[in-house]
């Protein structure tokens, strides 16, 4: 009788708001992967991208993210759906809308995907998309000093500085635009390339994945990092870090008031609602609680009477959040380094963070 009644409220709890499931297994293969990726929800289809250019299937990269860039680029509004909204919650009833970093990020992951395939033009024409993508004025549009860089960096090793000085010039002459840290490299990499007779490598990392990030209403927002060190922008003679926090501040911009109208409309007008569905799930709770006390021994008692506060606040929480889906798999930071990357174990922008706790990605 107890575990049943515990199984109610965590039932409460979870189904206040759908999970989504943020990592593709590793069972996927190559050979047979599409069709079970194609039968998953938004985020998980955008994880594998990440996951499938690890493992060199770069024709599965190229026609995934073409797909997704496709479908969920633009934002559609549907008179059926958004009502219905204002009585479930963000997300559950329409297409997720790629935020502009997921949008230019996807694309630059197929112009690698085809410089792996030695298809330098397909790879030209995917950076220019990269570059229409990153200045779309379109439901989620700007560009970040991190897709920036990436761009400036791909078109140096595709094309050469000419191509990729108008990147770099956006990163060391806009105002506020890119952190004090990149503004030097950049300084620094276009000095090594007029002082240079051959021409400079530059080696491309990925570090670790974007932490959990929860809506906490009190908070607004709340990153989640677990035993994951958080990483900070740094600068040495080897290369630099640079972070996506910008990245993370795209998600964040969603609850702000100007960002969409309808969604604002939409949570005052579930407000009401929500304060009901948590009154209802406290009751029940509570309920269930008093019950068991009269029955059952006190840390039983003591479980209900937590797990009633956890399910209502869930429920109060995820009515007011707006959609919490967001590709999870993008790294934390990168690492862009002028030397081999066997060389540099002693790197002092990380050697500060436990090793066992770094996840290090070759990305070109």
């Amino acid at each position: 009788m107890p575990y049943i009644l515990i199984f109610f409220i965590f039932i409460i709890s979870c189904a206040s708001k759908p999970p989504y499931y943020n990592e593709i297994t590793n069972e996927i293969s190559c050979d047979d992967k599409s069709k079970l990726i194609m039968s998953k929800n938004t985020e998980f289809q955008l994880n594998s991208l990440t996951i499938l250019y690890d493992r060199g299937c770069y024709e599965d990269v190229i026609s995934i993210g073409k797909m997704l860039r496709n479908k969920f680029r633009d934002k559609y509004y549907s008179l059926i759906n958004e009502v219905a909204e204002t009585v479930v919650y963000e997300g559950v009833l329409k297409d997720y809308v790629l935020e502009s970093h997921e949008r230019v990020f996807g694309s630059l992951l197929m112009a690698m995907s085809y410089i792996k395939l030695n298809k330098k033009s397909e790879a030209e024409i995917e950076m220019n998309i990269a570059y229409d993508e990153s200045v779309a004025q379109i439901y989620n549009s700007g560009a970040d000093e991190v897709n920036v860089f990436i761009q400036g960096l791909l078109w140096l090793r595709l094309v050469g500085i000419e191509k990729a000085s108008p990147f770099f010039e956006k990163i060391e002459n806009e105002n506020g635009f890119a952190s004090d840290h990149l503004v030097e490299f950049v300084k620094y990499i276009k000095k090594e390339i007029t002082n240079s007779k051959a021409p400079i490598t530059l080696n491309i990392q990925t570090l670790n994945h974007l932490p959990e990030v929860t809506f906490s209403w009190l908070r607004k927002y709340n990153r989640k990092y677990s035993s994951v060190p958080r990483l900070m922008n740094c600068l040495s003679d080897n290369g630099i870090l640079l972070t996506t926090n910008s990245w993370l501040q795209n998600i964040e911009r969603r609850d702000l008031p100007d960002h969409d109208k309808v969604l604002t409309l939409k949570r005052t007008l579930r407000f009401p609602l929500v304060v009901t569905y948590t009154s209802l799930v406290f009751a029940v709770g509570a309920g269930l609680t008093y019950l068991s006390s009269q029955a059952l021994p006190n840390d039983i008692t003591g479980l209900l009477g937590a797990l009633t506060i956890f399910a209502t606040h869930k429920t109060f929480v995820n009515g007011l959040a707006p959609d919490m889906r967001y590709w999870s798999d993008l790294p934390e930071a990168f690492y862009v380094s002028t030397k081999p990357i066997s060389k540099i174990k002693n790197e002092p922008c990380l050697r500060i963070y436990d090793e066992a706790n770094l996840i290090q990605r070759d990305l070109l």
